[in-house]
């Protein structure tokens, strides 16, 4: 949760770390729920955003407010992907 209430500043003078794990959690959100992008939870989140409401409340709302299991279950489903080879 930490990266989601990092302002800007903070965001780009740790880009080494918050700039892969974005790339991760945005991953993560598209696919969590196996459903197609345009019926997606992250669909609705990006809109709400995109109405500029509160970010952090549109975020716990459309992917839920206990932390530690959203957290608990990102770090689970990033650690069990398998790489993708062509």
């Amino acid at each position: 949760m930490e990266l989601i209430q990092a302002n800007r500043g903070t965001f780009y003078a740790n880009a080494r770390v918050t700039y892969p794990i974005s790339w991760a959690l945005v991953y993560y959100l598209v696919n969590r729920d196996g459903t197609a992008y345009r019926n997606s939870t992250f669909r609705r989140y990006l809109q709400d955003l995109k109405m500029q409401r509160d970010d952090i409340a549109s975020f716990q709302r459309r992917f839920g407010r206990d932390i530690g299991q959203w957290q608990r279950d990102f770090e689970r489903y990033i650690l069990q992907l398998e790489p993708q080879v062509e």
